[in-house]
């Protein structure tokens, strides 16, 4: 089972990685390789920027 929500602000750390190794061998690089997890933690608490996380495996 996969079970999809959305992401919170103090998911940041994790998203930035995971964005970070998604797009490290992109040509031309990727301008999300330039975000910080304090700036992505901003944009998520603000509302500026939604993320969604996929769960695989839970019991919702």
């Amino acid at each position: 089972m996969i079970a999809i929500k959305k992401a919170a602000a103090e998911e940041a750390h994790t998203i930035t990685g995971l964005m970070h190794e998604a797009f490290r061998q992109t040509t031309p690089p990727s301008s999300s390789l330039l975000e910080t997890a304090q700036q992505v933690h901003q944009q998520l608490a603000s509302g500026i920027e939604l993320a969604a996380i996929a769960l695989q495996n839970t019991h919702t």
